[in-house]
């Protein structure tokens, strides 16, 4: 059982196979404040850094509540893949979670995904709030919720809100065995939208 942000971080580093339930929302705020998420400057793929480094293979189910202020404080960034959870495994399942990120991105001709990084897994009835900011005359090109999905991925019952961007994309790219993940009951919703 997951109560706190310092014991959401310390599961997921220490036992990314483990089953985890959440019992009331989550600020990231404080924990964010002692442990800034700052990506740096690299911009190859030897040089990721996740907020959650880790391949995850166990569930994390929200159980409807929310994983709030999920913000980096590097400010705007340049790089290759920038996301919350480095991989979701096969094995690995969210859901029934309600997430709020805020991110600063300078887009390019390069890729950017800025939820999760290989999500080879589940996502089930949640609900994403991506708020994403930047400088780039590029505007938000090439940015993605994932980055790579495969055949073993599903997506299913989810909802992903951008307020500002129009040319934001769900995924980045496939793996080159993968014919398609599935994606069942998923919706992009732009602009001003009340939930």
């Amino acid at each position: 059982e997951i109560s706190d942000a310092y014991q959401l971080a310390e599961g997921l580093a220490s036992k990314p196979w483990g089953n985890f339930v959440l019992t009331n929302d989550i600020d990231m705020s404080g924990y964010l404040a002692e442990n800034p998420w700052d990506w740096g400057t690299g911009t190859n793929n030897s040089d990721i850094r996740a907020l959650f480094n880790v391949t995850f293979a166990g569930t994390l189910d929200g159980r409807g509540h929310s994983i709030l202020n999920v913000t980096s404080t590097a400010g705007i960034i340049d790089r290759w893949e920038n996301v919350v959870i480095r991989e979701i495994s096969s094995t690995g399942v969210i859901k029934n979670l309600h997430m709020q990120v805020s991110l600063g991105v300078k887009a390019t001709e390069f890729d950017r995904a800025l939820l999760f990084g290989n999500m080879y897994g589940t996502i089930e009835n949640c609900f994403f709030e991506i708020d994403v900011q930047t400088d780039s005359t590029w505007g938000y090109y090439g940015t993605a919720a994932l980055y790579r999905v495969s055949d073993t991925t599903v997506v299913k019952n989810t909802a992903f809100y951008i307020p500002e961007p129009v040319d934001f994309r769900l995924m980045c790219a496939s793996t080159a065995e993968s014919k398609e993940g599935r994606f069942e009951n998923v919706a992009y919703i732009y602009g001003n939208f009340n939930y």
